[in-house]
């Protein structure tokens, strides 16, 4: 399981489970494919980069909270809503905090890394 650092996917990415990132660390996944999150899923940590697209779908009795932030080629579809339809009226079923820390968190090594980097 991972903790913090960049990963990058080849393909897509089901994420189902929960992750929650530990205090002042930062993880950024970046997908080649598309990045699926399973109504099972209640929290997710990170900044989540997708080529295709980035989708949560289903219904779930509890919300989907996102801490960090979403990037997209692609749709970003969260068309998640509550099994008890009629909490989709009073609570969103998918919450995103947009969370700038977690580029500011970065190691300085990555940060250089990043910087450098440019598609060919």
């Amino acid at each position: 399981r991972p903790s913090e650092g960049i990963y990058f996917v080849g393909g897509n990415l089901d994420i189902d489970s929960d992750f929650a990132l530990d205090p002042g660390k930062t993880m950024i996944v970046v997908v080649k494919g598309k990045i699926n999150i399973a109504d099972t899923v209640s929290r997710i940590d990170g900044i989540y980069i997708a080529n295709t697209g980035i989708e949560a779908l289903g219904a779930s009795a509890n919300q989907l909270v996102i801490n960090g932030m979403l990037y997209s080629r692609g749709n970003i579809r969260l068309a998640r809503s509550f099994e008890n339809k009629m909490l989709n009226n009073t609570i969103p079923p998918v919450k995103v905090n947009y969370q700038a820390n977690l580029i500011f968190n970065m190691p300085g090594n990555l940060m250089r890394v990043l910087n450098g980097w440019r598609e060919e």
